[in-house]
């Protein structure tokens, strides 16, 4: 009996330490994930510039 405690104790321990930190890091990664995620505009337009705009249009090469 004594030995199942010697190996329980320190690991449930080390997951009451460790728990909070996983879960946080969990938090971070699903918030990353939806950053990362690209999601359309409320008013359904296209982001970035319009076709045809000096943006878009490559410019010529110097000769």
């Amino acid at each position: 009996m004594t030995t199942i405690l010697d190996v329980l104790v320190p690991v449930a321990l080390f997951v009451l330490l460790a728990l909070p930190s996983l879960v946080g890091h969990a938090r971070e990664r699903a918030v990353d994930r939806q950053l990362r995620r690209p999601r359309p505009p409320a008013d359904g337009r296209r982001r970035g510039p319009a076709p045809g705009s000096a943006a878009t249009v490559r410019a010529a090469r110097p000769v």
